[in-house]
């Protein structure tokens, strides 16, 4: 059927490109959008503008571009790889005499809104447009998403702001939810507002339809066809990859059914403890003061129920114990935001509590937002933000005592003993830190589904041989040498002492226990499920931007070292690895899959990874658990090929160049290159 859905889809282009240029992945194009040319190759190569305005003949000469001949093939190759996914439901109509499909809609679980159903896509070939087709295709689309476990809360539907082809929706009885934001589409140049239109899960009956139910060798179809009309429906269970959201926090003049307007303040409340009292006299800060967290109460239904729960680590790098001889203590080769000495960072607010807020504002974060279109998992879950304050990823004994401080005081005093799932994460250090201390909450509430949401945390162990001939890197200039140190920092503070480390970590590694500091080592051994978030060309680690082969050096580095890590136990952990030029949060930021390509942003990603191994984790054949966003710059030839044109090997997630730099490819590539610049840029540390 991919020919078929392809032809559908890009005559619909040809015909309505206007209308749909910036169109969602919910582009719904049918029977109340009037066909303004038959499907017509040689009028889709010769489109009439003389009519139309300038910035008009500009989207028109973007979809000649994009939907001529050869897109016939490429689009074909796309739906046949949706065909052998497992992730979204289509239902085709076919003309009974030629038997050639004329519309199609494809819907599944919204990864955008827990407990919904999602329409991705809704077309009608324009020769069939105006015949009811397209309000039958998204009725029974309706109607099986109504039997769906996963759509038990209601439905909804990205569409294009001002579409008249929307009118499928008003006619159906869909409402207009109030929330807009910006996405980019497969055959769009650009971003564009896309409105939410959102249903109760249940269709209203009608009496005007049939269904057959029958069997073909090797597939089951549910046959729907109406009175008096030459088609017929086919309900094809088939896969496909959801399509990229770049979301923006955007709220609309009313929420969707059934939940409050998303809430201006979004604050943390200091909670301080004696760890004497909780009978872990250690934990202390370097500075002797007492371990803090932040804690935001669950919202909405959660708030009921009390059992989700996201618990964060601070990070912030690392600092070594001064040496016993002032004199012996010269200046680090870093900036102080990787590492420092710890007399210096004890008065610092990474080495004291004493001057914290009552509150702590989590709006700083994507990952802590309540805005459920921005953060769709987290938006309402209990949010508990544990202040960083003994330099050494929590892996110290003072370190692990304040952990285990705070899990007892959670446990005793905010109801986290209730926990059903539990999400430990942490950003730099702190997802060191979550890796380190997952086995400790999974022995605080051993009931509850929990993984581990790890961002950033890679810097590689330089010392470790090459996969492909076993000799030794050398840090490359325009890199930090981070592991040197680290490994000091590690031995200084005792760590390997402190029962912090994964003990079958410090068993495999006893000839250097220190690598259990490192994510690339520590992975195999992490007590639960965990997702990395990362990039090859993470900005922290690097010294000078413009070091081109250094920054290369780092992307393969990065690859292989955490294509190893994940191969260690094959199925248990989950990837998304990006070309941007960052370090932390660019949560919802960035899809995955090369440029032109429909792929999850990192919330889609890991909510489909967290269903998938974490909650319903499926036996037999392992679902998909690595994402790549990919970036094949123009200007690295001979690395590796991306079409071919060159003689190197083919480009691939361990095989790419530079990374991105523009916002084409990296939404955030501005803020993200002024951020390292300002923390972590040589020039701005010999400054």
């Amino acid at each position: 059927d991919a020919g078929g859905i392809a032809s559908v889809y890009l005559a619909t282009w040809r015909s309505n490109g206007q209308d749909l240029l910036g169109n969602s992945k919910s582009e719904e194009p049918d029977d109340s959008s009037k066909a303004e040319t038959p499907d017509d190759s040689s009028k889709a190569d010769k489109p009439d503008d003389s009519s139309k305005p300038d910035d008009a003949k500009v989207v028109a000469k973007v979809v000649e571009s994009k939907v001529g001949p050869e897109a016939q093939v490429e689009q074909t190759k796309r739906f046949e790889t949706f065909l052998r996914g497992l992730d979204r439901l289509f239902i085709v109509a076919e003309d009974k005499k030629e038997g050639a499909i004329v519309g199609f809609v494809s819907y599944g679980p919204s990864l955008s809104r827990k407990g919904f159903g999602e329409i991705m896509q809704l077309y009608v070939h324009p020769d069939w447009q105006l015949k009811g087709f397209g309000s039958k295709l998204l009725k029974d689309a309706w109607r099986d998403m109504g039997t769906k476990p996963w759509s038990s809360e209601g439905l909804h539907v990205w569409c294009t702001k001002g579409n008249a082809g929307n009118k499928v929706y008003d006619k159906a009885g869909w409402e207009v939810s109030g929330y807009e934001k910006k996405i980019v589409p497969t055959l769009s140049s650009g971003p564009v507002v896309v409105a939410e239109y959102a249903a109760l899960c249940s269709a209203p009956d009608s009496e005007d339809d049939e269904m057959l139910v029958f069997k073909d060798v090797g597939t089951t179809r549910m046959m729907f066809e109406s009175v008096g009309a030459a088609f017929a429906v086919a309900l094809v269970v088939i896969l496909a990859a959801y399509g990229p959201m770049l979301w923006q926090e955007s709220r609309g003049q009313r929420p969707l059914p059934g939940f409050a307007a998303v809430p201006e303040a979004n604050v943390g409340v200091r909670v301080q403890i004696n760890p004497i009292k909780m009978g872990f006299p250690h934990a202390k800060c370097l500075d002797g003061s007492f371990p803090t967290y932040y804690h935001r109460a669950a919202t909405g239904p959660a708030a009921t129920s009390g059992k989700n729960w996201l618990l964060y680590f601070q990070g912030g790098g690392w600092c070594r114990p001064d040496p016993p001889d002032s004199d012996d203590k010269e200046p680090l080769p870093f900036p102080p935001s990787l590492i420092d000495w710890c007399s210096d960072r004890a008065t610092s607010e990474l080495g004291s509590t004493r001057s914290d807020a009552a509150t702590h504002d989590f709006s700083e974060k994507p990952l802590f937002s309540k805005d459920p279109f921005q953060n769709p998992m987290f938006h309402d879950w209990h949010v508990v933000f544990i202040r960083y304050c003994d330099g050494s990823s929590f892996s110290s004994r003072p370190g692990a005592a304040i952990v285990q401080a705070i899990l007892k005081h959670l446990t005793k005093h905010r109801g986290f003993s209730k926990a059903a799932e539990v999400v430990v994460s942490g950003c730099s250090a702190g997802a060191v830190a979550a890796a380190l201390h997952a086995g400790a909450v999974r022995n605080a509430v051993p009931d509850a589904n929990i993984a581990a949401l790890l961002d950033s945390g890679f810097f590689p162990d330089w010392s470790r041989p090459h996969h492909h001939d076993g000799t030794t890197e050398r840090v490359p200039p325009g890199i930090w040498p981070i592991d040197t140190h680290l490994q000091l920092a590690i031995r200084d503070h005792g760590s390997v002492l402190a029962g912090s480390m994964p003990a079958d970590c410090l068993l495999h590694h006893q000839d250097a226990p220190w690598r259990c500091a490192f994510l690339e080592h520590l992975l195999p051994f992490v007590a639960v499920p965990s997702f990395v978030l990362q990039s090859r060309f993470d900005a922290s680690n690097v010294r000078e931007a413009e070091d081109g082969v250094s920054l290369r050096k780092l992307g393969e580095a990065t690859s292989w070292r955490l294509d190893a890590a994940l191969a260690a136990r094959p199925g248990v952990h989950g990837l998304f690895l990006d070309s941007c030029f960052h370090h932390c949060m660019n949560w919802g930021q960035i899809a995955a899959g090369a440029p032109g390509e429909d792929g999850p942003t990192q919330p889609e990603a890991f909510a489909a990874w967290w269903w998938d191994h974490v909650i319903s984790p499926r036996r037999g054949a392992i679902p998909p658990g690595r994402w790549d966003h990919l970036h094949f710059p123009a200007d690295d030839p001979g690395l590796c090929s991306a079409d071919g044109s060159t003689d190197g090997p083919p480009c691939d997630a361990n095989s790419l160049g530079s990374p991105c730099l523009s916002q084409s490819c990296c939404a955030r590539a501005g803020p993200d290159m002024d951020s390292w610049r300002k923390t972590f840029s040589a020039d701005r540390f010999t400054q």
